[in-house]
């Protein structure tokens, strides 16, 4: 790096950049000492999956099923952390009732949804409609090459 560099980037960008990383740490600190760096660490996890489910839906990013999986774990981690294992147990049982008594009502549409719930995790499962990239590794050295800016 030249000092080239710095007059383009500007040193008022420089130093807003160096303000807010020292101002992020700063509400680190805050942050851990209210709750602990046990909470810091699950709110790490919530933005990585939150992060995840912006670049699937919005940028059409391709996650595969394992990954999902493994956010799944970690989410589920996250609320069995939050509730604890009795209001999970509680909540869980209201929704079986709540489930049992919608089946008593509307059999066909439960069972309908059921339906749709099996095809809809075998699809998942196979790979629903993911791309299929054949790739060509010259060729991807040369967009890489080209993107970057070098021969």
């Amino acid at each position: 790096m030249t000092m080239d560099h710095f007059y383009y980037v500007g040193f008022g960008t420089l130093l807003a950049n160096a303000m807010c990383a020292f101002m992020l740490n700063v509400s680190v600190v805050f942050l851990i000492g209210k709750t602990s760096v046990l909470i810091f660490t699950l709110c790490g996890v919530l933005k990585d999956i939150l992060l995840v489910c912006y670049s699937v839906v919005i940028d059409g990013s391709f996650i595969t099923p394992l990954q999902c999986f493994g956010y799944a774990i970690a989410l589920g981690g996250m609320i069995w952390f939050k509730l604890g294992a009795e209001k999970i147990k509680g909540y869980i049982a209201e929704g079986s009732r709540q489930w049992a008594d919608f089946g008593s009502r509307r059999p066909i549409l439960r069972k309908l949804i059921v339906l749709g719930s099996i095809l809809a995790t075998i699809f998942f499962i196979l790979g629903g409609f993911a791309p299929s990239y054949e790739i060509n590794a010259t060729e991807y050295l040369n967009k890489a090459k080209s993107a970057v800016g070098s021969s």
